[in-house]
């Protein structure tokens, strides 16, 4: 292998000669072709390419060790590194909340890295083990570009889990951030089975973005329905089935009544034809009150 590697050398680095061809260039009177030097450039490159995409395979049926292609492999990108194929740009496009030190972390690379070597699967394989990068694509733009684009998780929900709190994307996937306290914007939902039903839900209650304003919590209650609680404490619980007509009708109901202005502890919306109200410390003594004989 080591006198596979020299032949390679001497044959296409016009750097290295042998006493042979030292004593026959001196007897020579004319000049090297301007040809030459491109040629051989270009030489090594393509003995490079072929190395690397043929190489494992000529080890396999050949028998040769892997180590001794893979020195060989190593010191043809030297070669062509040499001849100026190095990387001098990386183009990152689509980092919002990914955190920067980690991006550079996965993609190991630094100005002058030979752009032959490049793992491109090694540095995919490391961007989406980020939580936030939900998928990437690396290219390699010859001759002195890594070009990187990577697409990042949408956040729409917080899920508290009995643990700790998770971000959820648009795809029902949970994922942990290092900045969780910058989303208390998000809606909190808890619950078994909660990530992959939030997105239906924030979709029902979007209908009307004032009353889904004042809800700070949404419990997945048993896979199937939710229930819903509101800034004032008023505990709403929706049915399984058309929970979208339910949502509709307290829509209307408070239009109309103003029902959540008042003293109410819980609206039960689980029957189809009927509205369960259960009224407040305040709305019970009015009641009560009202029910008194004078």
């Amino acid at each position: 292998m080591r006198k596979l590697i020299s032949l390679v050398s001497k044959t296409f680095n016009p750097r290295v000669k042998s006493k042979k061809s030292i004593s026959s260039v001196a007897s020579r009177k004319k000049p090297a072709p301007k040809w030459a030097r491109p040629a051989t450039n270009s030489a090594i490159i393509i003995v490079s390419i072929l190395l690397i995409i043929c190489g494992p395979l000529w080890a396999w049926r050949s028998g040769v060790l892997s180590e001794s292609i893979d020195t060989l492999k190593n010191e043809l990108i030297q070669q062509t590194a040499s001849l100026g194929l190095r990387v001098n740009k990386i183009i990152l496009r689509g980092r919002d909340k990914t955190p920067r030190y980690k991006v550079i972390d996965a993609i190991g690379l630094k100005k002058g890295d030979p752009i032959m070597g490049v793992k491109l699967e090694v540095i995919h394989r490391n961007l989406i083990k980020i939580p936030w990068i939900q998928n990437a694509t690396v290219q390699r733009n010859w001759p002195s570009t890594i070009d990187i684009r990577i697409n990042e998780r949408k956040p729409i929900a917080l899920w508290d889990s009995k643990r700790q709190k998770y971000l959820i994307d648009d795809q029902g996937k949970t994922f942990i951030s290092e900045r969780i306290e910058s989303f208390r914007y998000l809606l909190v939902v808890a619950g078994l089975g909660a990530p992959s039903a939030a997105l239906k839900l924030l979709n029902i209650i979007g209908t009307n973005p004032s009353l889904a304003a004042k809800i700070v919590r949404a419990t997945f209650v048993g896979k199937r329905r939710w229930n819903l609680k509101l800034k004032s404490g008023i505990k709403i619980r929706l049915p399984e089935k058309n929970p979208h007509k339910a949502w509709k009708r307290l829509i209307e109901l408070n239009s109309k009544k103003r029902i959540l202005a008042r003293d109410i502890r819980l609206i039960d919306m689980r029957l189809p034809k009927s509205i369960i109200i259960k009224p407040g410390v305040v709305g019970r003594q009015i009641i009560h009150t009202k029910g008194q004989k004078t």
